[in-house]
């Protein structure tokens, strides 16, 4: 069977973003898309899909939650090893290592067994222990140690059984996601060609609102590098959380919303200064937030245009 692909070679989370974005602008220019048979309705069921994919688990959860069940798993390893021995290593000294009465404890070698091997070593260990429970219970082979042995062997089987069902959850899971992405990344397609109908030949700045653009990776900063006295418009995309991020690598900066705001102002609330931004900055300037330009940027999210400008 073929393996499942993404139709897209960007995050789920940037996708998301994508279609965020787009269908502002297409509730923006909601009367044209209107004569493509676009209504409201649509837009809401899009907007719809999109959230439910937002909320839909992502791989990382679903490796936790394995993780979880690994951790476990392990754990009752560790318990049914050391119960095990115990009965194992008073057998050898009961019978001696050369014995055949030993050997069906089926203990030798058992730090290098699979986990299945475990299993069943774990259930010849119980059974000869019961068999010649009265030769042992003088070396502390009792019917408490016995019974203990039998429940971790039941635990450490029903561990097994789950860590294999959550792999085939967590398999199953990644292939509804992959098909709901896709499913959304061909809606989103469609509206941007939509979009290209309605505006190539008519606004250029519309057209680009639907475009897809590969997203950047890295750590979701933007990143200026500044000429003395130089002053670049820069559009700084919020992150998840509604910050702002930004990075000067080696001098003060002063940033201002477009275009003239200029109220010297502590740093904003929604402005966030990366670790390696510069300390001695001298001030950073914001506007009103409100006022400040917002655009729809070409990979789909929202972003506040400001000016920055180096200060020495």
């Amino acid at each position: 069977m073929q393996e499942l692909k993404r139709n897209y070679d960007y995050a789920d989370s940037a996708l998301v973003l994508k279609v965020s974005g787009q269908i502002t602008s297409i509730r923006r220019d909601a009367t044209e898309f209107l004569t493509l048979g676009v209504t409201a309705t649509n837009v809401n069921d899009y907007e719809t899909e999109n959230d439910d994919f937002l909320d839909f688990i992502t791989d990382d959860e679903q490796q936790g939650d394995v993780g979880d069940i690994v951790e476990a798993k392990d754990d009752k390893k560790a318990e049914l090893i050391k119960k095990i021995k115990f009965v194992g290593d008073r057998a050898l000294n009961k019978f001696g290592a050369k014995s055949a009465k030993y050997r069906a404890f089926g203990v030798v070698g058992l730090d290098h067994f699979t986990e299945k091997e475990l299993l069943f070593a774990g259930k010849k260990c119980h059974r000869q222990g019961v068999k010649r429970q009265g030769l042992l219970a003088g070396l502390g082979v009792s019917n408490t140690v016995l019974t203990e042995l039998s429940t971790l062997i039941t635990e450490y089987f029903d561990l097994l059984d789950q860590v294999e069902d959550a792999n085939e959850d967590r398999n199953n899971l990644t292939e509804e996601r992959i098909l709901e992405g896709n499913a959304l990344h061909t809606k989103y397609v469609d509206f941007n060609a939509k979009g290209q109908l309605l505006w190539a030949a008519v606004s250029e700045a519309k057209a680009n609102d639907y475009v897809e653009t590969a997203s950047p990776s890295g750590d979701g900063f933007t990143t200026v590098n500044l000429a003395a006295g130089e002053t670049k418009e820069v559009a700084i995309t919020k992150d998840p959380s509604g910050q702002y991020h930004v990075i000067n690598t080696d001098s003060p900066v002063i940033i201002t919303t477009a275009p003239d705001l200029i109220t010297p102002v502590t740093t904003h609330p929604t402005f966030s200064v990366a670790p390696n931004f510069n300390n001695n900055i001298d001030f950073v300037q914001f506007g009103d937030m409100a006022d400040a330009i917002t655009r729809v940027t070409n990979d789909g999210t929202v972003a506040t245009v400001f000016k920055i400008k180096k200060v020495n």
